[in-house]
This record gives structure tokens, C-alpha cells and sequence, in this order.
């Protein structure tokens, strides 16, 4: 799988994207806010998203999956790997240079929210409030120590920040979709409430249609 965590989409091209399918938002560039389909701003967090991103229970939006009438569950996990060969590709907040190199030092979710209907199953992968990074920001001590500098000749004064990614991943069927972004802007310090609540890995499969048994030979 490609990084595609590098790109970074602005959240102004997501709801550029909303707006094409009818919801107006008008959501404020780096306010912690997704549109969400029943035309309104929403803090971003797996609970929210489920029921307003993709057309859950509370959703009002016009295509809302009558299959979405199951309880999310959420649970506590150990901080999850990322990068090639983790089993979640996707980071939550990395420091990093807007460009590949050096290679941006990034930690995983901590949080775990599930779902399965009739016609979808639901992931989705979040911070806990009260997570501390104290790994993270260890990592992050010893590379800032060893000199880390971003490489990117338009701007050589460049220095690394913390950013708050999200990602949403839609599957159905043979198709699928991945909206990579931002809710909050970068920040030179490690922002806890940017971290915990601006940051998200969702993934939302739609289950192939249940065929109906065929009838026994009489």
C-alpha cells in the first residue's frame, strides 16, 4: 500500500467533496469538524462518525443505510503499529516534514469501535482522552537530538510539526474509496486535544446481498 498518509488533503478539498453530494456545511477550515450527512459541523470521533458519516442510526442524510441500527462498541487496545506490515497501515499523529524525507515518526490509536449489521460491518480506531504519548514523544526527543531537519529546497528553514490525520476507508463490493485529511492545523508542540479528538481511521464495508436458500427438490 502506497504512503498515503504523506497526502494530506486540506479540509477545505473534503468539503469541497461534501458540498458535490448536496450537504453544505460550511464547516470552519481547522475547527475539529467533519460534515456530516445531515448538513451539520460534528467533532470528529469514531461515535460521531459512525452515526453521521456514514449514514448511521441518528443520520437524517438522504441515503441512510437502514442496516446501521447496530450499537457501536468501543474498547480500550494497546497502541496500534504502523507503517508497511502493521496490520493498520495508518498512523494518528505523526511529526513530520511536509515532505517524505526524513521519515516522519508516527504513533498508532489506542481506541477500538465496532460494529456489524445486517449489511455492513464497521471499524473504526480513535484516541483515548487521556492517552499521554509518552513513547511518541520520546521518539520524537530522540530524533529532534539527533538533528532531525526537514530536506524541502523551497523552504530549507523548515521545521518538523506534529499533525492530526484522519482516514476513511469505504468498501462495497469491488469499489472502494479512501478520504485522507486534517480537522485541525499542524502545531510545533504536541497538542493532546488536537490529538484526541482530531484523529480517526474508519473503515466501512458493505456486505454483498444474503441470497435466498434454494428450494429442495420435491
Amino acid at each position: 500500500m502506497p504512503l498515503l498518509l504523506s497526502v494530506i488533503f486540506t479540509l477545505a478539498a473534503i468539503s469541497a467533496a461534501a458540498s458535490a453530494m448536496g450537504l453544505k456545511c460550511n464547516c470552519p477550515s481547522g475547527g475539529g469538524k467533519f460534515c456530516g450527512t445531515d448538513g451539520e459541523c460534528h467533532n470528529l470521533s469514531c461515535a460521531k462518525y459512525y452515526q453521521y458519516g456514514q449514514s448511521g442510526p441518528a443520520s437524517q442524510g438522504p441515503n441512510v443505510d437502514e442496516g446501521n441500527t447496530e450499537t457501536l462498541t468501543c474498547k480500550d487496545i494497546e497502541t496500534t503499529a504502523t507503517g508497511p506490515g502493521s496490520e493498520l497501515f495508518y498512523g494518528s499523529v505523526s511529526y513530520r516534514c511536509s515532505e517524505l524525507l526524513p521519515p516522519p515518526i508516527q504513533t498508532g490509536f489506542n481506541r477500538k469501535c465496532t460494529a456489524d449489521g445486517p449489511t455492513f460491518e464497521f471499524t473504526c480506531y480513535e484516541l483515548s482522552k487521556g492517552t499521554q504519548f509518552l513513547n511518541f514523544l520520546s521518539e520524537v526527543d530522540s530524533a529532534v537530538n539527533a538533528g532531525m531537519n526537514c530536506t524541502n529546497d523551497e523552504d530549507p528553514g523548515q521545521d518538523p510539526d506534529f499533525s492530526y490525520a484522519y482516514v476513511f476507508d469505504t468498501r462495497n463490493g469491488a469499489s472502494s474509496s479512501t478520504a485522507a485529511g486534517a480537522v485541525f492545523n499542524g502545531t510545533a508542540e504536541l497538542d493532546k486535544v488536537r490529538a484526541t479528538t482530531g484523529t480517526l481511521y474508519s473503515s466501512y464495508k458493505k456486505k454483498p446481498p444474503t441470497s435466498a436458500p434454494t428450494p429442495a427438490p420435491t
